[in-house]
């Protein structure tokens, strides 16, 4: 356990570090690093898994399994998704990927017309209420 939090503590230091500089070399080493960790993960899970498996009888109580199954699967732990690279240039930030979607949607998707407050819809009311 203290080689993956050290493997942990080298990927956050790295992405620190592509942060301050986004040069390729640095983008490397933090992907790196992030494979390394998941790679120690793995072999940790595979190997509490064993232990877990082996110790296992038909007394356990199955609450306590389910719980280890669900733990040591990773299920709910999201991929890692790639930069959003806009026009060229890479949304690096929470709040650069927001305001690019904002931005497109923005422009793809208007608000329509206020229907008590366009023209056309008061003629339109108006000629139907003098036919009844």
């Amino acid at each position: 356990m203290v080689r993956f939090a050290q493997a942990v503590a080298k990927r956050k230091q790295a992405r620190r570090e592509y942060l301050k500089s986004k040069t390729t070399t640095n983008r490397k080493r933090y992907n790196a690093l992030c494979r390394r960790v998941k790679q120690i993960g793995q072999v940790a899970r595979t190997k509490e898994w064993r232990c877990a498996c082996e110790n296992l009888n038909p007394s356990s109580d199955p609450k306590i399994a389910w719980q280890f199954i669900r733990r040591v699967s990773g299920r709910g732990n999201t991929a890692r998704v790639e930069p959003l690279i806009v026009n060229g240039t890479e949304m690096d930030t929470d709040r650069k990927e927001a305001n690019a979607f904002n931005k497109h949607f923005s422009k793809v998707n208007t608000v329509p017309r206020d229907p008590i407050a366009d023209p056309r819809m008061r003629r339109l009311r108006k000629a139907l209420l003098l036919s009844v």
